[in-house]
């Protein structure tokens, strides 16, 4: 686990020469990609197996991310605040995914799985984890109504935050949790089944 700007004021950190057109690299890490990233799409290179918490909020230009066959771990909130990040591509060896990693990325259209990809599916648009039981991340931008599968039984936080097109969700029998914000600014929302299993 590396946790946020754990290197800034280093001199690593401060030294431009291990700076990448605007990201910071160690081994297999990507620790930051600066606000000002300009290059719209972040490729981010082989070999880096962890992207860093937070280690992109907040990149205004930064439209598409296309992840490596090499990433394991997408770091809490590692995309958060992107506002013109459309798209996300997970490779077949993304395992994890941090809490709220694209929190507030309000133009977010699509998520894309390798279809090799063993711990991760995208159904109707939305990414779950592979069996299906964990709601991960439904796009902002993406649809009106959803009706979640029968085997969900856990809707992550921020699972549906500021979906601003959506009206109706329906959630079936199984579902005993739902996380923290997980619907939170969805402003157009007003019809919600919510079943009688609901524990917490």
């Amino acid at each position: 686990y590396v946790g946020e700007d754990a290197f800034a004021g280093t001199g690593f950190y401060n030294n431009p020469e291990n700076w990448d057109q605007g990201v910071l690299m160690l081994d297999y890490l990507l620790l930051k990609v600066t606000q000002d990233y300009a290059g719209g799409v972040l490729e981010v290179k082989d070999g880096i197996r962890t992207i860093a918490d937070n280690a992109a909020k907040m990149c205004w230009e930064l439209t598409e991310v296309v992840t490596p066959e090499s990433l394991v771990h997408i770091g809490e909130n590692a995309f958060s605040n992107c506002k013109k990040l459309e798209k996300i591509s997970f490779g077949k060896n993304v395992e994890t995914v941090g809490r709220g990693p694209f929190y507030q990325c309000l133009a977010l259209e699509e998520i894309v799985v390798d279809e090799e990809n063993e711990h991760f599916e995208v159904e109707d648009g939305i990414l779950f984890n592979e069996a299906l039981t964990n709601v991960v991340k439904c796009p902002q931008q993406l649809k009106e109504r959803v009706i979640l599968p029968s085997t969900v039984s856990v809707i992550n936080a921020y699972a549906f935050e500021y979906c601003e097109k959506l009206e109706r969700v329906s959630i079936l029998e199984n579902c005993v949790f739902i996380g923290y914000q997980a619907f939170a600014g969805c402003e157009n929302l007003w019809e919600l089944t919510i079943p009688e299993s609901m524990e917490y």
